[in-house]
């Protein structure tokens, strides 16, 4: 293996400008990606004309090497990840600066386009550093300036010898932009730890882990809850490819900031499942003109099984409170109970299923959170459901209901309750209130909640308890899954039900709109 020295200097590239860095927007792989790298992650040294006289004081080459072994001094280098470093000269006064400054999402990657470029302007003061990253899963690289690598800090490095530490907000700033993307470590995953979950090692396990999160009432946060898990098993070495999302029954149809992560990191996404709740929807199933309970469910649990293949995790997000849809028979339990892991039996050879373990999200509180925790835990428990835990989410830092307060005393009711002993539940997390995550640039912002979150949140026992769940030699045998057709063709369905007869969603929601509903969100 190349020593940090060899590989930066390969990594190399002479002054050039920014043309360099559209490589990380190929669309083709091949160009970007290779010998086994799924990562590249660039290191540019950008630098006004009134900088020459420092930046170029000796070779360039000559101080790359020791500026960049600097700044990766705590950043372990990994075997499936490219580096690249190199300086950019840059000028205000320079027409051809307006080429690479900008935000705009459509820029094509060509110098010649009219479209402005996705490169983020210059700080006021130079030189900076710009970090960019892409991992193979990703469509577009992560582009961003250390803003807390300030000028003056950068030349004083850029002049001393090599072995000067960076100051803590720098290093804290280019650590957490690492992790935020996975790039932390040495994560090869044919040397993982397979008990073990920290930032060195991660489990795979034998089919993937499927975890349902459900809430205790309506915008509770589940869905912000799963946001925070999909991005810390990525910060704990998770591929995103690796990964996958499901909300297979739902209200709402609008984008959510899950699924836009979700898209741009490269995590397998299905935001809107078999089953939407639309305006009229009821009401037309009670009339037999939708599709039956059994058949829904069957559509539920091909989609999670063919989502799950090749991942090693799927969250599945549920819908409303535990009880939502139980009119038409497909509450958060039966939702759950669709989505639990296929079984063979290894004597009787019949096909079942394993239960899922679910994760219920509460809000603040202490008495009526552990109340209402218990309430809807019984709910999943009549259907043989196991709960994991939960996580209690939007908690205020100060106040008598404050994070702290309530940490302390819900952690104590599940350390000394036989009851939540026997049946290995936690609480998992107390997550401070992020209010950041609700405007129209939350993406912007993602990073700052899923490092919130995971500092909140004990990622490791939620793991080995959904393992522990999944390896149980206890099968959930039940009518319902009987009923389940195997096969999952829907062309003829039970309750005399055919396709045939089904009424078409546009027609149930315009009679619906008719008679008086307003129109769905």
């Amino acid at each position: 293996m190349r020593s940090t020295e060899e590989w930066i200097k390969c990594s190399y590239s002479g002054n050039n400008d920014l043309k360099q860095i559209y490589n990380f927007y190929s669309s083709d792989p091949s160009e970007l990606f290779h010998d086994g790298h799924e990562n590249v992650v660039g290191l540019f040294l950008v630098f006004g004309s009134w900088n020459e006289n420092v930046i170029k004081s000796k070779k360039s080459e000559e101080k790359i090497i020791p500026f960049f072994k600097t700044l990766l001094k705590t950043v372990q280098r990994r075997s499936d990840t490219s580096y690249r470093t190199g300086t950019i000269p840059v000028d205000t006064c320079d027409e051809t600066l307006s080429l690479y400054c900008g935000d705009n999402d459509n820029y094509d990657g060509e110098e010649n386009s009219h479209d402005e470029p996705l490169f983020p302007c210059p700080p006021d003061q130079l030189p900076a550093v710009l970090l960019v990253m892409r991992r193979l899963t990703m469509r577009k690289p992560e582009i961003k300036y250390l803003l807390n690598l300030k000028s003056n800090i950068i030349l004083s490095l850029w002049k001393a010898e090599e072995g000067d530490l960076l100051p803590e907000p720098s290093k804290k700033e280019l650590l957490d932009s690492f992790n935020s993307f996975g790039l932390l470590g040495n994560n090869n995953i044919e040397n993982l730890n397979p008990t073990s979950h920290n930032n060195n090692s991660i489990t795979r396990f034998d089919q993937a882990l499927r975890i349902f999160v459900a809430g205790d009432r309506m915008s509770v946060g589940k869905t912000s809850v799963c946001l925070g898990l999909l991005g810390n098993f990525i910060s704990i070495g998770y591929s995103p490819k690796r990964l996958a999302y499901i909300k297979p029954a739902t209200q709402d149809e609008s984008p959510q900031l899950v699924q836009r992560y979700c898209e741009k990191m490269g995590i397998d996404c299905v935001p809107i499942g078999p089953i939407i709740y639309y305006r009229g929807f009821t009401r037309a199933f009670l009339a037999g003109q939708t599709m039956s309970s059994d058949d829904m469910l069957s559509k539920v649990q091909h989609a999670v099984d063919t989502l799950s293949h090749e991942k090693d995790v799927v969250v599945v997000d549920g819908v409303g409170f535990p009880a939502v849809g139980s009119i038409c028979g497909t509450d958060n339990a039966s939702i759950a109970m669709a989505s639990s892991y296929p079984h063979t039996d290894p004597y009787t050879k019949k096909l079942s299923r394993k239960p899922i373990g679910v994760l219920l999200v509460g809000g603040a509180g202490v008495g009526s959170a552990v109340d209402t925790f218990n309430l809807n835990a019984a709910y999943f428990e009549q259907k043989n459901i196991p709960v994991l835990g939960a996580v209690f989410n939007k908690l205020s830092l100060d106040g008598y209901y404050s994070l702290e307060n309530c940490k302390r005393e819900i952690s104590l009711y599940f350390a000394t309750n036989d009851y939540q002993i026997r049946r290995g539940r936690k609480p998992f997390g107390f997550i401070p209130l992020f209010s950041k995550i609700g405007g129209d640039d939350a993406l912007d912002h993602v990073y700052d909640f899923i490092r919130a979150f995971g500092d909140h949140f004990d990622l490791s026992a939620l793991l080995d308890s959904a393992a522990v769940v999944q390896q149980r030699d206890v099968s959930i045998v039940k009518e319902e899954y009987d009923k389940l057709q195997q096969n999952l063709k829907l062309s003829k369905i039970s309750q005399g039900r055919g396709e045939e007869f089904f009424l078409p969603r546009d027609e149930i929601e315009n009679s619906a709109i008719d008679a008086g509903a307003a129109p769905s969100a």
